[in-house]
């Protein structure tokens, strides 16, 4: 992985209320407003961890690559 031009803005409060509600209407998931507090919290770290480990440069050499077998 090459180092970006600009690191990788953390997710935004809105972009992740977006993304859930589309989830939520694309799957027709009946949705009470605990359910819906919890899944939030729960999309909010899995942003979050993800930000963390795309953060992280592991340069070319670190990268797997493909392993061809006749």
């Amino acid at each position: 992985m090459s180092v970006p031009e600009t690191p990788i803005p953390p997710p935004e409060e809105r972009d992740l209320e977006r993304l859930l509600d589309g989830a939520i209407g694309a799957f027709a998931i009946p949705v009470e407003g605990e359910w819906q507090r919890e899944a939030m919290a729960y999309l909010r770290n899995v942003a979050e961890a993800a930000h963390f480990v795309m953060a992280y440069d592991l340069h070319d050499e670190a990268e797997p690559a493909p392993v061809y077998r006749p």
